[in-house]
């Protein structure tokens, strides 16, 4: 058990042992509720969101039975479980009753399910399914160097992400702020042919340049994608200049 006056007088260093030692992790789960709420301050939130070792069973428990934090807290906690890559916690949080990030928050979670590898992190599945349920709060741009959203999805290879944001309706023309190419044009230098057809399909235009003056035709003759250069020609009003 832990030394009450300890805990009382010294709450942050009772905080770190407990979540720093996992053999202590359960202590915090028989712990009296009046108790815990001394520990829970946002000076100790640290220490919770750079401990990757809690499992998401005790997170859960922790959040159900103790933890009633305000909106200040969780934010700060939330931003601090994504500082440090802590996913576990992260996915947890999106569980939470009350739990309403900001649009650039949902924007980060976007950006970590498209970019990060999902069998190899744990709880990434369930921020993804979070970011689905949420997807009207979707920015355009998939990442911070300014890629389309549905590009991002195309180069990651993440197909059921490309067509749940398709089917909610992310901008299929958008250009990227580099070389001003959109997601067909992406499609077609990836040679992901069954995305052209889709994104022909809902309308995606075929006569937009990049930066160099192209189309996505010219893209495709240049790759030697002959099956997106018929494609494109099939379905779009394509132009070659």
């Amino acid at each position: 058990t832990l030394d009450k006056p300890f805990m009382v007088d010294n709450g942050i260093s009772t905080f770190n042992r407990i979540f720093k030692n996992p053999k202590d992790q359960d202590i915090v789960l028989t712990l009296p509720k009046e108790e815990l709420d001394k520990l829970i301050t946002p000076e100790t939130f640290y220490s919770l969101a750079s401990n990757k070792d809690l499992t998401p069973e005790i997170l859960k428990e922790f959040f159900t039975r103790h933890a009633v934090l305000s909106e200040s807290q969780k934010d700060t906690l939330f931003a601090s479980a994504f500082n440090n890559k802590n996913y576990v916690l992260v996915g947890e949080m999106t569980s939470l009753t009350g739990f309403y990030p900001s649009s650039e928050d949902v924007y980060k979670m976007i950006n970590l399910v498209i970019n990060e590898d999902l069998a190899e992190k744990s709880n990434l599945n369930k921020i993804k399914e979070f970011v689905m349920e949420n997807s009207p709060r979707i920015d355009k741009y998939g990442d911070y160097f300014g890629e389309p959203l549905l590009s991002s999805c195309i180069r990651k290879e993440k197909i059921d992400l490309f067509n749940h944001f398709l089917n909610e309706g992310a901008e299929i023309n958008e250009p990227s702020r580099g070389m001003l190419e959109t997601p067909l044009m992406t499609a077609v230098k990836f040679q992901k042919n069954d995305i052209i057809e889709s994104l022909l399909d809902a309308g995606a235009s075929t006569t937009v340049v990049n930066r160099n003056g192209d189309t996505a035709l010219h893209i495709a003759i240049s790759k030697g994608n002959y099956s997106a250069f018929d494609t494109i020609l099939e379905k779009g009003s394509a132009y070659i200049g």
